[in-house]
């Protein structure tokens, strides 16, 4: 039986989705962590980047679960759903962190870095590691014996 997240209109959801995970939770996790330590960027940006977050990390719960179902086509690749749960759990610890931050920020406007702000950098660290982690084994997964043929052809 296919799930919600094994396909829409007859192609898999999980290449679809992963380009906004790779594209927006960074974006959004590296702008999170310039707000932190720039009061300028964090009153014209924050929200934005509050937003941000919760979007990548919604796509990647999405990207997780719809792995998960494309994987019973195709095979699982170990490294890379490895990193992927990981990611999961630790994008959604960043949003919970960024949500407690922004809501802390809201209510005393203060310039100083606290003990939020510093977690809050040390799991956007970590979220961006576990994406490029995450996005180049699924990368590698998919390209890397297609390509060596495709070079072996053109050679020959």
């Amino acid at each position: 039986m296919s799930s919600i997240f094994d396909t829409f209109q007859g192609l898999p959801i999980h290449p679809l989705i992963v380009h906004l995970v790779v594209v927006v939770l960074p974006i959004a996790t590296f702008t999170t962590i310039i707000s932190v330590y720039s009061s300028r960027f964090r009153k014209g940006y924050s929200f934005a980047s509050v937003i941000g977050v919760f979007v990548g990390t919604a796509a990647a719960f999405v990207a997780k679960q719809s792995g998960e179902a494309l994987s019973n086509h195709v095979g699982l690749p170990r490294k890379h759903s490895d990193y992927g749960n990981i990611l999961t759990y630790v994008a959604l610890a960043f949003f919970i962190v960024v949500l407690l931050w922004y809501r802390k920020w809201r209510r005393t406007r203060s310039n100083r870095i606290n003990a939020l702000g510093f977690l809050l950098t040390v799991l956007g660290i970590a979220v961006l590691v576990l994406t490029y982690l995450a996005g180049h084994t699924g990368a590698k997964a998919v390209w890397e014996k297609r390509m060596f043929t495709i070079n072996s052809t053109i050679v020959n």
